[in-house]
């Protein structure tokens, strides 16, 4: 299961990070988006669906808490777009803004 969490971590939810960075995503994307990472862990697929007994917020915990260390999309996202806001506003000589 080791595998199967890195590789989601390190390309399933870095992927969208991309787009997250100057749009903010709606929650259904998110949401289908998160659907599809945990079903990757799980080892199912769309003809074998399991039911997962695991709500999905203690996965996004941190390694240090003993959880999975995954990274909450929605929450990502909107940092992202502070980060941005905040770039926007503090940096007022550039030519972009």
């Amino acid at each position: 299961m080791v595998g199967w969490v890195t590789l989601a971590k390190f390309v399933l939810i870095v992927v969208p990070s991309y787009f997250m960075q100057t749009i903010l995503l709606h929650l259904g994307i998110v949401n289908k988006i998160e659907w599809v990472v945990r079903g990757f862990i799980r080892g199912s697929i769309a003809e074998n669906q399991q039911i997962s007994f695991v709500r999905w917020d203690p996965y996004c915990r941190t390694v240090a808490d003993g959880r999975l260390g995954l990274r909450n999309l929605r929450l990502q996202n909107e940092s992202f777009l502070l980060k941005l806001a905040i770039g926007l506003l503090n940096q007022e000589e550039d030519l972009c803004v």
